[in-house]
C-alpha cells in the first residue's frame, strides 16, 4: 500500500461488488457476512464522513426523516432512563443511520404491566436502544427459515479507537408472541442463574432482550447505503480535499524568502529571532538565505513574498459535478439546501427556499412513514410531525 492511500481518510472500494454470504468462521456465529471483507458499513461511514458533500446531505435527510419531533404525547415519553432517551431522540438515532446506511438495528427491553381491565399482568415494551450499525450482523436462519440471532460485535481487526471487543453479545429478532417472549427470558434465566421459575418478575432483568432491523431496501439482506452508487464520487470529492490540503502545507503558499548579505553568525541568529517574532505563528514559511559580502549596503537585506502555487479553479467543475452527482443519491435532494453560499441559499428568495423544503418534504415521505410504522410495530405507536406540515385546501362555498 503506497503512502498516498495509506494517509487517505477514504479509502477506494468499489461498493458495488458487494457480497453478502455465510461467514465459514465459527467464532462469527455462523452471520452474513456485510460486504466482501464484512466491514460494508464501515467503508460506507468513512466515505460519507470523508465527502464534505455527502455528510451534509444525510445530516439534512436525517432531519427531514425524524421532522419535527412526534406528536405532543408521545414527544417525551422516556424508553431509556440509563442513557435518558425519549422517544423522539430515539427517532433522531434512527434517522441518522438509515440516511447514511439504509437501516437501522433497534433493541427493546421489556417491563410488566397491569391491565387496568383484567388486571392481568402483561409483558410489555418498555425501553429501546439503537445499536451502533457498523457493529450488527444477522446468523444463519434456524430450521424454519427465521432469523435465529442478531449478533452485536466489533468485526473489525481492531476499532476506530484502536481496542478490540472483548466479549461479543446476541439478541433474540423482535418477535411479538407473548409465548415466545416468555420462553426466551426463561432460556436467559436458566444460562445465567439456573432453573426458570414461575416469577417472570424475578427472571427479566436478565433477559438480554429483542432486535429489530429496519431494511429500507428489503430485496437485500443487508441495507443498500445512499452513498453506494455514487461512492466514487464521495471518494473522488474526499481526495480533491487531500490533494489541496497537501498543496497548502507543502506548497508555496504563505512563503516567505527573506535575503541577506554579510553577515556574522551572531548578527544573522538575532535577525531570524526578530524576523520570527514579526511572522510570529507564521514563521515556520520563512526561508533564510545569507549571500556573500556584497559592497552595496542597500542590498544586505530583502524580502521575496512568494507567489501561491494552488489554481482555486483547478478542481472548480469536478466539484461540481461530483456535489450534483452524490445530492442526487439522497432522495435527490435539492441544491439548496445542501449548498449555504451567498450564491445560493442566501441569495435566493424565500418562496424559492420553501419550495425547495416542500420538494424535499415529499422525497423523504416514504422513509418518515417507515420510522413511525417501525416504532409503532415495536409498540410505541407515535405519529411524526414533518418539517413542512402540508396545506390543506380550502375550497370557498357557492
Amino acid at each position: 500500500m503506497t503512502e498516498a492511500v495509506r494517509k487517505s481518510r477514504a479509502v477506494l472500494i468499489e461498493l458495488y461488488h458487494r457480497v453478502v454470504k455465510l461467514s465459514t468462521d465459527k467464532k462469527d456465529g455462523d452471520v452474513y457476512w456485510n460486504g466482501e471483507n464484512n466491514l460494508y458499513p464501515n467503508e460506507v461511514e468513512r466515505v460519507v464522513n470523508s465527502s464534505p458533500t455527502a455528510k451534509r446531505a444525510a445530516k439534512i435527510m436525517a432531519k427531514f426523516i425524524s421532522g419535527r419531533g412526534l406528536t405532543d404525547e408521545t414527544q417525551d415519553i422516556i424508553v431509556n432512563v440509563d442513557k435518558n432517551y425519549k422517544l423522539s431522540k430515539i427517532a433522531d438515532l434512527v434517522a441518522q443511520d438509515v440516511s447514511e446506511q439504509g437501516g437501522s438495528w433497534i433493541h427493546r427491553g421489556f417491563g410488566l404491566e397491569v391491565d387496568e381491565i383484567t388486571n392481568e399482568v402483561k409483558i410489555v415494551p418498555k425501553t429501546l436502544d439503537v445499536l451502533d450499525y457498523c457493529k450488527v450482523r444477522k446468523s444463519k436462519e434456524d430450521d424454519n427459515k427465521y432469523d435465529s440471532k442478531i449478533w452485536l460485535k466489533d468485526y473489525t481487526e481492531k476499532s476506530s479507537f484502536g481496542t478490540k471487543d472483548k466479549k461479543a453479545k446476541w439478541f433474540y429478532p423482535l418477535n411479538n408472541n407473548q409465548d415466545v417472549i416468555i420462553a426466551q427470558i426463561k432460556a436467559d434465566y436458566e444460562e445465567k442463574k439456573g432453573t426458570p421459575t414461575d416469577n417472570i418478575a424475578e427472571m427479566l432483568p436478565y433477559y438480554r432482550g429483542q432486535v429489530y432491523y429496519w431494511n429500507t431496501t428489503p430485496k437485500f439482506k443487508y441495507a443498500l447505503a445512499p452513498i453506494d452508487s455514487v461512492y466514487n464520487a464521495a471518494d473522488s470529492e474526499a481526495r480533491i480535499q487531500t490533494w489541496e490540503n497537501g498543496e497548502i502545507r507543502k506548497g508555496f503558499l504563505g512563503k516567505t524568502a527573506v535575503l541577506t548579505q554579510g553577515l556574522d553568525e551572531e548578527i544573522a541568529k538575532n535577525i531570524d529571532k526578530q524576523i520570527e517574532e514579526w511572522l510570529g505563528e507564521s514563521s515556520n514559511g520563512i526561508f533564510r538565505l545569507d549571500l556573500e559580502s556584497v559592497e552595496d549596503i542597500t542590498k544586505v537585506l530583502h524580502v521575496i513574498q512568494l507567489k501561491a502555487q494552488i489554481d482555486p479553479k483547478l478542481f472548480s467543475d469536478m466539484k461540481k459535478q461530483l456535489a450534483t452527482t452524490i445530492m442526487g443519491a439522497f432522495n435527490s435532494i435539492p441544491e439548496l439546501l445542501v449548498v449555504s453560499s451567498s450564491g445560493s441559499l442566501f441569495g435566493t428568495s424565500g418562496e424559492t427556499y420553501e419550495q425547495a423544503k416542500i420538494f424535499y418534504n415529499e422525497q423523504t415521505e416514504s422513509e418518515r412513514w417507515g420510522l413511525s410504522e417501525t416504532l409503532t410495530y415495536m409498540g410505541f405507536p407515535c405519529e411524526i410531525k414533518p418539517i413542512v406540515e402540508p396545506k390543506i385546501e380550502i375550497t370557498p362555498s357557492i
